[in-house]
């Protein structure tokens, strides 16, 4: 007989709060604290390093950075010590320009510079220890210089932190960022 009691009690006062609701569509209800605030509290510990451990180098490119290669191929590497074995056989390295924006933005590569009667592509790729930029055109080379004063950040994740990688955005430099 209680459990009856409570649930016509809990009905009715379903149903009141439905009948005010109603007929006052407009009303917000506030919800505070009753009494003054009290001082906040101290300062709490440091928490443990996050678990992605991710590194970030930044590469500036100059005018001698990238050297003839091929017809339409020029190249330019860069020793990065951090890149390791076991990030490039399990880990992941992702790279982006400021394409000259002095760090204002920052763009997933591959990245394209469309040209009246010529496309010139720059791209990365890596070893242990090194980053490989590369430069493509479709016709000529010498284009190297054009991208002095760019940097390139390269972003290191190591194994253990690639389980939280499958609801990023990894072309969104800020995405990546924020997730590790």
């Amino acid at each position: 007989w209680r459990i009856l009691l409570l649930q016509r009690v809990m009905t009715s006062t379903i149903i009141r709060i439905r009948r005010l609701l109603y007929l006052c569509p407009s009303t917000t209800f506030e919800c505070s604290s009753i009494g003054p605030q009290g001082d906040p509290g101290p300062q709490g510990e440091p928490g443990p390093p996050g678990a992605a451990n991710l590194q970030i180098v930044t590469v500036s490119l100059t005018q001698t950075s990238f050297v003839a290669a091929g017809t339409s191929l020029e190249s330019a590497q860069f020793s990065i010590p951090e890149i390791t074995t076991e990030i490039v056989n399990n880990g992941l390295v992702l790279a982006f320009t400021d394409n000259g924006t002095n760090g204002t933005a920052w763009v997933a590569f591959p990245y394209m510079i469309p040209a009246t009667n010529n496309s010139v592509v720059m791209n990365y790729g890596y070893n242990p220890g090194r980053l490989l930029l590369t430069l493509i055109a479709e016709t000529g080379s010498g284009y190297g210089s054009l991208f002095a004063g760019w940097r390139i950040k390269v972003i290191l994740i190591p194994p253990a932190s690639l389980a939280s990688v499958s609801a990023v955005d990894l072309s969104d430099y800020e995405q990546v960022l924020s997730a590790f």
